[in-house]
């Protein structure tokens, strides 16, 4: 980050306690030595947005009701879209396949195509997952990042892979990312309710804003979203 209002605590050391909290995280995540500081920037980083974007969505029904019908409709729409285009049977797929060949105009546009290689971007079900992201973080849901793999649901309700706190689960996901990025890894006990990951956690909640990390951890949503990080960790292309 390039402005001067964007710099980082740990790099110009205007917050030397949260900068002694994120060196405990690391130790705690066992980071190798030559990739700390990066990763105590990086820990910074993830508090100080939380600060500046402290839901990330619409927060309450109050402001639910003031989103425009016609937005409400596109989120639901593109879920909808997302959802029925990764349960496309192989053959359906394949049809569409050709048909974006054969058109003048389809067959021009990259962001149509699907993978035809090992560990290759399936575009389409890139697209389609970014536009579902796009509306549904619009209109106050937050999807995990993954794409390909939504399913189309038979009742309706809430949608998979939503959450009720955007701001905890964004800041607990991009933990893990940093974590794992710096060569290290905190670690989760749901059934002890311990681990790495919750001392983390319970370290960096007076750094941040009140109800962001609640006082009584949720170690079946922390774990929740630990699976879904691993599950991120290995698709080839990740967001």
């Amino acid at each position: 980050m390039n402005d001067e209002d964007e710099q980082l605590p740990y790099l110009n050391n205007s917050q030397p306690e949260l900068a002694h909290a994120a060196e405990q995280v690391a130790s705690l995540a066992r980071v190798p030595t030559e990739q700390r500081p990066p990763f105590y920037d990086w820990v910074c980083y993830c508090v100080q947005r939380a600060w500046k974007e402290p839901t990330g969505t619409v927060s309450s029904k109050r402001d639910r009701a003031l989103i425009d019908r016609a937005l409400i409709k596109a989120a639901k729409a593109a879920q909808t879209l997302n959802e029925a285009v990764c349960s496309l049977r192989k053959e359906d797929r394949n049809s569409l396949e050709r048909l974006v060949a054969r058109d003048p105009r389809l067959s021009e546009e990259k962001r149509l195509r699907g993978s035809t290689k090992p560990f290759e971007t399936d575009e389409l079900q890139w697209t389609v997952f970014l536009l579902d992201h796009l509306f549904s973080t619009a209109v106050g849901e937050v999807l995990l990042p993954m794409a390909g793999v939504a399913t189309l649901r038979k009742k309706r309700g809430k949608k998979p892979g939503t959450v009720n706190n955007p701001a905890f689960h964004d800041f607990v996901l991009s933990l893990l990312s940093g974590a794992a990025d710096a060569g290290g890894e905190l670690t989760l006990d749901q059934n002890f309710k311990k681990g790495t990951l919750a001392d983390a956690l319970n370290i960096l909640r007076p750094h941040l804003p009140r109800g962001v990390i609640p006082n009584a951890l949720p170690f079946g949503t922390i774990q929740k979203i630990k699976s879904a990080h691993a599950k991120y960790q290995r698709l080839p292309d990740k967001l």
